[in-house]
C-alpha cells in the first residue's frame, strides 16, 4: 500500500505488519493476519501483533509507554517512534552490508566521515551527530561531494550563517543526496536543529552508497 498519511493510513495494523516483515522477513506470522482487517477489532488484532514483534527480537524496538492502541487511534507521536526505529533498524540492517556482516555504528560512520573529508582536502570535520557545526550543512555538502565531484554547485552553497542561509543550505543538501542516489529519509529542519538520530540516518546513507560505487 502507498502511504500519504501516517496517522491514517496504518490504522489497520496490515501495513505495519508489512514494513515489519520487510525489514525482518519472517518476523510476522502470516496465518494470524487479519489480511482484510475490515473492522475495528480485526484491525486492534492487527496492530496488537505489529507491536509485539516489534518489541521483540530480533527488532527489539523500545516503545515505552506504547502499544497496539495507539497505532490503532493514529496517535502521531507514537506512530513516529515506531517508523523512526523502523528507518533506522533497515538502515542499519544494509549497513551490515558494508561492514561484512559486523554492525556499523555512529563511530564508524564518524570516522568514514572525517576519513573522506580528509582525503579529498575538505577542512570540515564531523566531531558527532550532536555537532553544532552541522547546523550550516558545510560539512554535509562536503561530504557529498567527496562521493560525486560535480555534485555541488559551490555558487549554491551559503555561508551558513544566518537561519535563512542554513536553511538553503539544508535543503541543498537532501536535494544534493537524492540526486546522488540515497535512501533521505529526514527534512531540511532535521539538519538546521542537529537532530542527532537523524542526521544518523543521513551519513549512514551516505556512507553505503560510497561502498556501493
Amino acid at each position: 500500500n502507498y502511504i500519504t498519511n501516517l496517522q491514517n493510513d496504518l490504522q489497520d495494523g496490515l501495513t505495519i505488519c508489512q514494513i515489519l516483515d520487510k525489514i525482518a522477513p519472517g518476523s510476522i506470522n502470516w496465518n494470524i493476519v487479519n489480511m482484510n482487517p475490515n473492522n475495528s477489532y480485526k484491525q486492534l488484532e492487527n496492530c496488537q501483533l505489529a507491536y509485539k514483534v516489534a518489541t521483540s527480537p530480533p527488532l527489539k524496538f523500545s516503545l515505552v509507554g506504547i502499544d497496539g492502541v495507539n497505532f490503532h487511534r493514529g496517535e502521531l507521536k507514537k506512530v513516529m517512534a515506531l517508523v523512526w526505529q523502523a528507518c533506522k533498524y533497515h538502515l542499519l540492517s544494509l549497513l551490515k552490508d558494508v561492514g561484512n556482516g559486523k554492525e556499523v555504528n555512529e563511530e564508524d560512520m564518524t570516522k568514514w566521515a572525517n576519513s573522506k573529508l580528509k582525503k579529498f582536502g575538505k577542512s570540515t570535520q564531523i566531531e558527532s551527530f550532536k555537532d553544532p557545526a552541522l547546523a550550516n550543512g558545510l560539512a554535509l555538502l562536503d561530504l557529498i561531494s567527496t562521493l560525486d565531484s560535480k555534485a555541488v554547485n559551490t555558487s549554491l552553497v551559503t555561508e551558513g550563517n544566518t537561519p535563512h542561509e542554513r536553511e538553503l543550505n539544508a535543503k541543498y543538501v537532501l536535494s544534493l543526496a537524492r540526486k546522488i542516489g540515497c535512501c533521505v529519509f529526514l527534512v531540511w529542519e532535521d539538519i538546521v536543529e542537529v537532530r542527532p538520530n537523524m542526521i544518523l540516518t543521513l551519513i549512514g546513507s551516505l556512507m553505503r552508497l560510497d561502498k556501493n560505487l
